[in-house]
């Protein structure tokens, strides 16, 4: 399994817990120790290529959660998308944040491990169906980012890499409602 874990604010919330931090509050990999950012990459240009980082990391590992837990066959299906695509995904992401001196973060808050294991500890319906809600607000969350990334990104690679991702990201929120529908 891959680590750091993430869960996004919206979605600890909707399992009973507050978690998240934002850019800069966590340990971080990737960039150039400290080193401004290459030019033409903004604020937002950043700030996109952290939560889509944390986003590829949580959604693997919980991806691969349901790909074991989930009770049918459509989340376990949806669990092993998600995990396959964000992992491959992710390494777009750490390579241009690389290129691009941004930094990203390693580390998940306390809070987020613990969201990790009350979902960990569930099964059954409850599992499935804390999965598919948690994963479609946070599929929800990163398209709207990511379409404003595309349309007020100023870097061509960053812009380019939130193309990329728009269709996968939209395939996995239909994917996920049908799965919450079948269970």
């Amino acid at each position: 399994m891959r680590q750091p874990w993430y869960v996004p604010a919206a979605a600890a919330a909707l399992l009973g817990a507050s978690a998240a931090y934002g850019p800069g509050t966590a340990p971080t990999v990737g960039g150039t120790g400290g080193v401004s950012p290459a030019p033409g990459v903004s604020r937002q240009d950043r700030a996109w290529l952290q939560h889509v980082h944390e986003a590829d990391l949580a959604e693997v590992e919980i991806g691969e959660m349901a790909a074991k837990k989930g009770t049918g066959p459509t989340v376990s299906a949806a669990g092993t998308m998600l995990a396959t695509d964000h992992d491959r995904f992710d390494i777009a992401v750490v390579r241009t944040a690389r290129s691009l001196g941004v930094d990203l973060p390693t580390a998940a808050t306390p809070k987020d491990a613990a969201t990790r294991d009350r979902l960990a500890d569930e099964t059954g319906s409850t599992f499935d169906h804390d999965f598919t809600a948690m994963m479609i607000i946070d599929h929800e969350k990163i398209i709207n980012d990511t379409r404003a990334e595309i349309g007020q990104g100023s870097s061509p690679q960053v812009t380019g890499l939130a193309r990329q991702a728009l269709p996968m990201l939209t395939k996995h929120r239909i994917t996920l409602q049908k799965a919450a529908l079948a269970g």
